[in-house]
């Protein structure tokens, strides 16, 4: 539903059928990861550039086309979500297909940036920490709130200035503050009580102060 509703809006060629994909100068895999080998065999053609949109997966599970690449956007894509123009790593086997690539990108907007298979999966694993797990965070926060009938409005400031103190430029390491970071065991033992009925938020808990800890240790024991 979602293909078609797309296709429509650009008046475009919908299929669900392989067989069915023309030529086109670009093809781009938005699929899952786990499932680009799968969709890879699946594919009929072998012209124009065929290129990958994930941040873990090699360049080389296209080896078997002519003209291999990789567009991927660092950044989560929901739909309705409003974001600042959204960098795009991209890479091919070509350098015109590079370059084809980074023209293609700058005319939809976005700043583009030449990485390689190897640069790009640590990206994505420091992706996952800024964006994946900092949300699982925010998560947590907001199941606390609930279980403890708090207004989780009261701590969106305080997200939004944490959040902008990186953005300024400065080092997150420069801004840790909280008990972890003071070496307050008289609070963390406070705050663990409290999640006493929540094993998973107290186990999640200690393994962050316990990181926090061993970023500073000059912090007061």
């Amino acid at each position: 539903e979602k293909g078609k509703a797309l296709a429509s809006s650009v008046k475009a060629a919908w299929s669900d059928d392989f067989t069915q994909i023309v030529y086109s100068d670009l093809t781009l895999l938005c699929v899952k990861d786990d499932v680009i080998e799968t969709v890879v065999k699946d594919l009929s053609i072998d012209e124009g550039i065929i290129a990958h949109c994930a941040g873990a997966v090699p360049m080389s599970v296209l080896s078997g086309f002519d003209r291999p690449g990789v567009v991927y956007p660092l950044q989560t894509l929901i739909k309705g979500a409003q974001s600042a123009a959204v960098p795009i790593l991209i890479e091919a086997g070509y350098q015109q297909d590079v370059h084809e690539l980074k023209c293609l990108m700058e005319h939809c907007g976005n700043p583009v940036y030449l990485v390689d298979s190897e640069k790009r999966r640590y990206y994505h694993l420091a992706a996952v920490f800024a964006n994946n797990f900092s949300n699982a965070l925010m998560h947590a926060s907001h199941s606390i709130s609930e279980s403890f009938q708090l207004d989780f409005e009261l701590l969106k400031p305080l997200i939004s200035h944490t959040l902008q103190n990186v953005m300024d430029g400065n080092l997150p390491e420069q801004l840790q503050t909280g008990p972890a970071r003071r070496g307050d065991a008289k609070t963390m033992n406070s705050h663990k009580l409290l999640l006493a009925d929540q094993p998973d938020l107290k186990k999640l808990y200690e393994a962050m102060s316990a990181y926090i800890a061993t970023q500073h240790p000059t912090s007061k024991k």
